[in-house]
């Protein structure tokens, strides 16, 4: 049976790790993880021989700069990290012919539609971390035709720095909670995210000069929902005595502003790989429940 290296940029985040280890369970793949000290991704050189000397099969790239509001004031490292670094990783794959995989964000919609955004629709982002991430997007398919970009949102996981995480955190110790009631999305489990990655791979690998393969895709949960609700939600199934609140976007400023309604229409990626991508709900309560 044929195998696959992946090279797996970004491995400490909660998608990369997620990717990592679906990957690894699956004998088909064997995943490289790698940290920056380790392959610095700025210099072409390195990147150039650490692909060939290791027979890298695809690329996907889970590094990402994700501090929206501080990305207001100091923009630069924002730009680096999730503009130039993908157009880096991307000249790098078109060299040597190979899949790479970008992961985006539902921030570069922005549009003020209030029905599930489609891949089609205006890209407005009015943040930096958005501007950044539709540039990042940008660049990657204008250097190498054979990149995919999978848009998610409201990524969580059981570890790291996320919502889920930080209110759980929270309720555990205050009484009440206050949370917006007026931002609708899909919450996305890190785990369903990387199992579609590597369904992607699967397909990809077996026949990398199919054209019909690349592109941008939507890639979330399925369902809608606000943050108080999902927060509530959580609270309750755990047990947690505390009271949430809601409240509007407008009472809660924050640097950098957040869209009002980022649902995703997922019929491309489902025409397309077939996921069977699952509701919010289902995949949130086996998140908890690994929690313990």
């Amino acid at each position: 049976m044929a195998s696959y290296k992946i090279l797996i940029t970004g491995s400490n985040g909660q998608v990369g790790r997620a990717t990592l280890d679906q990957l690894g369970h699956d004998e088909v793949f064997k995943p490289i993880a790698l940290n920056h000290t380790e392959l610095d991704i700025t210099r072409p050189d390195h990147l150039d021989a650490f692909i060939q000397n290791n027979a890298v099969a695809a690329l996907v790239n889970c590094a990402a700069y994700t501090a929206v509001d501080k990305a207001e004031s100091d923009a630069e490292p924002c730009w680096a990290v999730n503009a130039s670094g993908p157009r880096i990783l991307a000249q790098a794959c078109n060299r040597h012919n190979i899949p790479f995989i970008h992961l985006s964000t539902d921030y570069v919609y922005h549009n003020n539609l209030r029905r599930p955004l489609k891949e089609t629709d205006d890209c407005k982002p009015k943040n930096v971390y958005g501007a950044s991430k539709l540039a990042g997007e940008q660049k990657s398919k204008f250097h190498h035709p054979k990149t995919i970009i999978l848009r998610t949102s409201w990524v969580y996981a059981q570890k790291g720095s996320n919502f889920l995480n930080t209110i759980i955190d929270l309720a555990k110790t205050k009484s009440e909670l206050t949370i917006v009631n007026d931002q609708i999305g899909a919450p996305t489990w890190a785990t369903d995210l990387a199992k579609v990655i590597r369904q992607i791979l699967s397909k990809v690998l077996a026949n990398p000069n199919n054209p019909e393969w690349y592109g941008t895709y939507n890639c979330t949960n399925r369902g809608a929902i606000s943050w108080f609700d999902f927060a509530t939600y959580f609270v309750n199934y755990l047990g947690l005595q505390c009271h949430i609140r809601p409240m509007s976007s407008s009472e809660f400023k924050r640097p950098a502003p957040r869209p009002a309604y980022s649902v995703l229409d997922l019929s491309k990626i489902e025409d397309t790989f077939k996921p069977g991508l699952r509701d919010w709900n289902d995949a949130v309560k086996e998140c908890l429940d690994l929690m313990g």
